[in-house]
């Protein structure tokens, strides 16, 4: 089985996006040392200032309608301590792209770890809460998730609504983490806003988000086949809080008698907190491959709960953790399955 609407040079591009919306900071904090900046812009005044780096070597492989050395898309962050933020910016083909940041690394040296944990906070308020869009009436979404999103929308509608005129070419929404989270709570608000605007979504690493209601009002918006859930096999995020088709808490069993009770403790939690757990909307992608392999739907995600599984049996922690991460392994591994799809094609 293969997805008919994904591209992965789309994917690719989209994923350097979501990098670049990483670079978004508040203006005390410390930049990135992932690549080098060419330039910080700034909105806002004095301790409450935020930053956006730019960062050629991820920006311009974006496909932004200039180059770095002219071009800044627009960007934005809210809420406490700035953890929700968010860039848009005018691509070529009379497209644009949306692009949610994730969240905050934990970093001592970026003097943010009130941020980074405010944001990790906002991730585990795993209850479901009332999501309004359409005709649904029973639709839920975590609510971390959905407080992240309400914040944001106002400037993201304020964004895109002199924009849509003339995007005949359509919208990309994407996120990684966190973010890809987001995409499809956003993808639902632009398509009741704007319903004839083409929309594409790449969620990257994203945990699960949203009821089964959702997921049926998604589809009925007709936003299912043009989702793409991008997850590298090793990664145990998009598990999370729980999958209700993939529950990561009743997969994974450790040895130990102590590991055992800590890890039936934190299930409980989890089952408690979601109730039937969250819906996976979108065809699921797994790069299950160093070499760029690909593998799609329920099939993948067991064999990745496999894998991860396997992995934290073994006691390589490291190698589950870094699974997750949106440049060391999914920039990486998103560029090999482009450089292989394109070799097979």
């Amino acid at each position: 089985m293969t997805s008919t609407s994904l591209s992965w040079p789309e994917a690719l591009a989209a994923m350097n996006a979501c990098i670049c919306a990483y670079q978004i900071r508040r203006v005390t904090t410390v930049h990135s040392e992932q690549a080098p900046i060419l330039r910080s812009e700034t909105r806002g005044n004095g301790d409450e200032a935020f930053v956006y780096d730019v960062m050629p070597v991820f920006q311009d492989a974006v496909g932004f309608r200039a180059l770095s050395e002219t071009y800044t898309p627009d960007f934005e962050a809210c809420g406490t301590d700035d953890i929700g933020a968010a860039l848009v910016g005018a691509l070529s083909r009379d497209r644009a792209v949306l692009a949610l940041r994730g969240t905050l690394s934990p970093n001592l040296v970026r003097n943010d770890c009130a941020g980074w944990i405010r944001d990790w906070l906002q991730d585990a308020e795993a209850k479901p809460e009332p999501w309004s869009v359409g005709d649904q009436g029973t639709d839920e979404a975590e609510t971390g998730f959905a407080t992240a999103v309400m914040r944001l929308w106002p400037w993201i509608e304020r964004k895109l609504a002199p924009r849509v005129a003339s995007l005949s070419g359509g919208l990309v929404i994407t996120g990684h983490s966190k973010g890809g989270a987001m995409t499809f709570l956003v993808a639902s608000l632009v398509r009741e806003k704007w319903p004839d605007l083409p929309i594409v979504v790449y969620a990257f690493a994203p945990p699960v988000a949203c009821n089964s209601a959702f997921a049926r009002a998604y589809a009925a918006s007709e936003l299912t086949d043009v989702t793409h859930r991008i997850q590298v096999i090793r990664d145990a995020v998009p598990y999370l809080p729980r999958w209700d088709r993939a529950d990561i808490w009743a997969a994974l069993k450790p040895s130990g008698v102590l590991e055992r009770v800590g890890w039936d403790v934190l299930a409980r939690l989890a089952h408690d907190l979601t109730g039937k757990g969250y819906t996976a909307v979108g065809d699921v992608v797994v790069i299950t491959g160093s070499q760029g392999s690909v593998s799609y739907g329920i099939e993948a995600v067991r064999a990745s709960l496999t894998a991860i599984a396997t992995a934290l049996e073994a006691k390589e922690y490291e190698a589950v953790a870094s699974a997750h991460s949106s440049v060391s392994s999914y920039l990486r591994m998103i560029k090999t399955a482009a450089r292989k799809a394109g070799n097979d094609g």
